[in-house]
């Protein structure tokens, strides 16, 4: 794909050409949601192929969520001829199935699991994609027990298993919600705020465990508003702004105080040190 101007609008049907992806692990085509009249995106056209880690930013209100929920089939776009929208080259999905292949977590999630079931028992509720186990309906299986047990060793989470969720500091209980999601071996991470309500030291293990994620071959696609967050091995940006898409390209072309100025509407500084960027107004 050919890398936009930084400060132009990009459209990935016209990058594509005869040198784009064949079967783009995300493709997006002229998707538009409309939300009580309201336009919160505006013609959307994107493609992710499997392995290229992409985070998208830009300011509050922007449709960076919306784009989530796009992906994860909790909103759907207007309905016209040119829309597409294929995950993993289909355009049709069992949610379920979906949600086995793109592991998603998102602060609603983390709302709707502060409960009293165990972190254990949260976990395997992700089998069931249920919110905690119900034994008259989930039977949990001794395969689905050594995967949960294996997941939470790899997080360094098994010390947490037996304690309530809504017990769990903010850090914890991210790293319970991964696990809950890694459970499927998805091929993919969808993220959106992932530090959000952590303190500097949890926010440092999230970006470790993401890390050793990418690591082992999960494509990593992460929503936010802290470029913190943006990891040395995520080398793409999409930038939108009021529900379109501002720029896309490399972090190098996009992350500069005079382009961030512009994406967010007001001066903005910028810091880099060890892969990672900072940036405050």
């Amino acid at each position: 794909m050919t890398k936009p101007e930084p400060h132009a609008s990009s459209q990935a049907e016209s990058q594509a050409g005869t040198q784009g992806p064949i079967n783009p692990m995300i493709q997006l085509r002229h998707v538009t949601v409309r939300r009580n009249r309201h336009l919160i995106l505006d013609d959307i056209s994107l493609d992710i192929e499997k392995g290229q880690h992409t985070a998208v930013i830009g300011p509050n209100g922007a449709g960076k969520s919306t784009l989530i929920k796009i992906l994860t089939k909790d909103m759907h776009p207007i309905q016209h001829e040119e829309l597409m929208l294929k995950l993993y080259g289909k355009e049709t999905w069992h949610i379920l199935d979906l949600k086995n292949r793109l592991g998603i977590i998102t602060p609603d999630l983390q709302r709707i699991c502060h409960t009293p079931y165990s972190a254990e028992e949260t976990i395997l509720s992700g089998f069931f994609s249920s919110i905690g186990l119900f034994h008259l309906q989930h039977t949990v299986t001794p395969r689905m027990k050594k995967t949960m047990k294996e997941t939470a060793a790899f997080l360094c989470i098994s010390h947490l298993l037996k304690k309530p969720m809504n017990t769990l500091s903010s850090g914890e209980a991210r790293k319970i919600l991964i696990a809950r999601t890694l459970i499927h071996n998805p091929e993919s991470m969808l993220l959106d705020e992932p530090s959000s309500n952590l303190d500097l030291p949890a926010g440092k293990e999230l970006r470790r465990i993401l890390d050793k994620l990418a690591e082992k071959g999960k494509t990593i696609i992460l929503i936010s508003h802290d470029l913190a967050d943006i990891l040395p091995r995520i080398k793409r940006l999409v930038c939108i702004r009021n529900g379109k898409i501002m720029a896309e390209g490399s972090k190098e072309e996009l992350l500069t105080e005079s382009f961030l100025s512009e994406l967010y509407g007001t001066k903005v500084y910028l810091d880099h040190r060890n892969g990672f960027y900072k940036a405050w107004c």
